[in-house]
């Protein structure tokens, strides 16, 4: 053996439990049943995503590192949560290698200098989602947070928390931990982020709510993490019990066998992936531990439907330019999809049965319906229903703008009875009860008597106002009769340079007018005109 070999093979923490040996680490990868790549299509396509959580008990041993990761592969997940890894470093850098790289899944973990129970966060990611990670923080080994730049700009802030049992010792870390988690959280939300919680918090929230309801909460002070994520509106992704609607416990003691909840995962309101449903799995058969593991089932499509940011378009699949056949033959394969309604289990929630059908119609459509690509650097394209009503304004519209180009009443002439020969029959097709509109529109021909009549009338308007405002308004008349406009200037800042002391920049209004009143009566002076009488007036003005 070489000594690059040698050196890889004890730096590799699979080889660092005696107890449990392999023959090499690619004959591992190569014994699970499906193929990395098969692995990461089934991923990429799936219509839901799913992340779980769950407590470990510790990850050191190789044995837990092979369950770990065929639970990953079995429940085909695109992440995980582990807590109470209990890892040293630098042990946490090679977890689950060579089997992450493999199948494209990407780790983050924290580590304890020491050897210590009750410690350590781990996340994994497929690259599907690792890709979206902009950003990673830690909190001694108890706290993981990820910040995932997604798709639509939108950004999660993915936290993995351990907070150690209750304990004497514990009292201070714990608050911590607390301070901590809250303290990440408001800065999330500050910065727009939405958040998704998950972990070992060993604290019971039933306890909680039944405390917070209580007449009489007694002594014992509340939760502040369940407390501020209570007055947050955070939503507890937890299965319920079909019958009962109690929530499915996480955890069962190995001393007395009682169950309880203390594995959680929370997303905080308007989470920008819809949440499905929420299931819990005993795996006591496949990995030494007394928790349960939590999944929570996302709408994959709902991500899915925004692309990279690099990529400048979207796949529709066009309903309306179906053929007969096409149509007929996406029905079936809906159909074909969807189960029997006589055989539907009542433990199924509707939200399941809802993305089952939303999935059947996206699968049906990529087989049936032809494609169109959408630019997202564009206007989005007008829907099939309104693009008749579109080309009709569009129609209206350009001909309003070649108006102002036009001169004579002979081109209006022209240009009008172009245009209303095919603007009247296609108005006609899309509002048939409204004939009486077109009634009231000028007949192309008779526009030379239209505009006469107008003309005329415009005149007789305009001589009547004049008459009456020689009447009752001398001034409108005046300036009527002699084509003249009113014209002013606006005054907002004055410089008075005629103080003893220096010059001074008025801004504010009511000095400003001050000032100009000032200037005009002792600087201007009153006006002076050559006529002192009204002989003195021209003739012409006299008459």
């Amino acid at each position: 053996m070489s000594d690059n070999t040698r050196n890889r093979v004890q730096q590799d923490p699979l080889f660092a439990d005696g107890s449990d040996q392999f023959i090499s680490a690619r004959s591992s990868v190569l014994s699970f049943p499906i193929s990395p790549a098969t692995h990461s299509h089934n991923l990429i396509s799936s219509n839901i995503l799913r992340l779980g959580s769950l407590n470990v008990r510790s990850l050191v041993s190789p044995t837990k590192q092979l369950n770990l990761f065929s639970i990953l592969l079995s429940r085909a997940l695109h992440g995980i949560i582990l807590t109470e890894t209990n890892l040293c470093s630098p042990a946490h850098r090679y977890i689950c290698n060579p089997y992450l790289t493999s199948y494209h899944y990407h780790s983050w973990f924290t580590y304890s200098p020491i050897a210590n129970r009750h410690s350590g966060v781990g996340i994994i990611l497929h690259s599907s989602l690792a890709m979206y990670v902009v950003k990673k923080k830690f909190y001694s080994d108890r706290l993981i947070g990820l910040t995932l730049q997604l798709p639509g700009k939108r950004n999660i802030l993915l936290i993995g928390g351990y907070i150690p049992p209750v304990s004497s010792s514990n009292h201070s870390i714990i608050a911590d931990c607390y301070s901590t988690l809250i303290s990440w959280i408001r800065l999330a939300h500050s910065s727009d982020h939405s958040v998704l919680l998950g972990g070992d918090l060993n604290a019971d929230l039933e306890s909680f709510l039944k405390q917070l309801t209580a007449t009489h909460p007694g002594s014992s002070p509340l939760n502040p993490l369940f407390k501020f994520l209570h007055e947050q509106r955070f939503d507890d992704l937890c299965e319920l019990d079909n019958l009962s609607l109690v929530p499915s416990p996480t955890f069962r003691s190995s001393s007395s066998g009682s169950l309880s909840r203390l594995d959680y995962i929370w997303i905080s309101l308007f989470f920008p992936i819809p949440h499905l449903w929420s299931s819990v799995s005993d795996l006591t058969d496949v990995i030494s531990t007394d928790h349960f593991l939590i999944i929570a089932h996302f709408d994959f499509l709902e991500l899915r439907d925004h692309h990279a940011p690099r990529q400048r378009c979207r796949t529709n699949y066009d309903f309306h330019s179906a053929t007969p056949a096409q149509k007929e033959s996406f029905t079936s394969a809906v159909s074909s999809m969807l189960p029997d309604v006589s055989v539907i289990s009542c433990t199924r929630s509707l939200n399941q049965l809802w993305h089952q059908f939303k999935s059947a119609l996206l699968s049906a459509s990529r087989s049936h319906f032809p494609r169109i690509n959408v630019s997202l650097s564009r206007p989005k394209a007008i829907s099939h229903e309104l693009q008749p009503y579109t080309r009709l304004n569009n129609s209206l519209t350009h001909f309003m703008i070649s108006l102002r180009k036009l001169v004579t009443i002979s081109q209006l002439q022209l240009a009008w009875s172009r245009f209303f020969v095919d603007f009247k029959p296609a108005f006609l097709s899309l509002f048939p009860d409204q004939l009486c509109l077109l009634n009231n529109l000028p007949d192309p021909l008779n526009l030379d008597d239209i505009f006469t009549k107008f003309k005329t009338t415009s005149m007789k308007s305009a001589v009547a106002e004049r008459n009456k405002n020689f009447y009752e308004n001398k001034g409108k008349f005046i300036s009527s009769s002699l084509n003249r406009e009113r014209r002013c200037i606006v005054l907002d800042r004055v410089l008075v340079v005629n103080l003893p002391d220096s010059p001074k920049l008025l801004v504010a209004p009511e000095e400003i007018k001050a000032a100009a009143i000032t200037h005009f009566q002792n600087v201007v002076g009153p006006s002076v005109s050559p006529f002192d009488s009204f002989t003195s007036l021209p003739l012409r003005w006299q008459k």
